[in-house]
C-alpha cells in the first residue's frame, strides 16, 4: 500500500512540474497564468498532511511545528465535521483527520469567499490549502482558505 501511494506522489508530482514547465513554455500570459494555477493545486493534492497529523505535530511541538509550518501555505487533508460563519460572518470548516477523530483543524475563508467553500459538505473528504496560522486555543488554525478537492 505505501509503495502505491509512493508511486502515485511520483506521478502527480512529475505531473505539477511537466505543468510549471509547459506554463514556461506557453505564449499568452493568461495560459501561463492557468498552467500555474494547475500545477499549483496538483502540488497541493500531492503534499496534503492528514488534518490529525498536523494537529497532534502541533500539541506534541508546537515551536517546531511553527517552525516548519507557521506562516506557510499548506494543504490539509480531512473529513469536512463542520462549515459555518464566524461571530464576523466569514466561512469556516473544520477538518478531522480519516479517522474522524476529535481534533479538528479549523479553515478560515476570505470573507468575500462567496462560493469556494460551498463545495464543503459534513462527512465529505477535502483537501482544503491556507495559510498556517499555528495554534490558537488548542487548535490548529489556516487563514485565506481554498478550496483544493472535495470527495465523497
Amino acid at each position: 500500500v505505501l509503495f502505491n501511494v509512493y508511486m502515485e506522489r511520483q506521478k502527480y508530482g512529475k505531473a505539477a512540474m511537466t505543468l510549471e514547465t509547459l506554463a514556461n513554455c506557453a505564449e499568452s500570459p493568461a495560459e501561463k497564468r492557468r498552467l500555474r494555477a494547475m500545477a499549483k493545486d496538483l502540488h497541493m493534492r500531492v503534499t496534503a498532511m492528514d488534518a490529525s497529523a498536523l494537529q497532534q505535530f502541533y500539541l506534541r511541538n508546537e515551536t517546531e511545528a511553527n517552525s516548519r509550518y507557521g506562516g506557510s501555505t499548506i494543504s490539509v487533508t480531512g473529513v469536512v465535521s463542520s462549515v459555518a460563519r464566524s461571530a464576523l460572518g466569514w466561512p469556516k470548516a473544520f477538518l478531522t483527520g480519516k479517522d474522524g477523530d476529535s481534533l479538528a483543524i479549523g479553515c478560515l475563508f476570505p470573507h468575500d469567499d462567496a462560493t469556494g467553500h460551498t463545495s464543503l459538505e459534513k462527512g465529505r473528504h477535502a483537501i482544503i490549502s491556507g495559510e498556517c496560522l499555528g495554534l490558537c486555543r488548542g487548535q490548529v488554525l489556516l487563514k485565506s482558505c481554498r478550496v483544493i478537492e472535495t470527495t465523497m
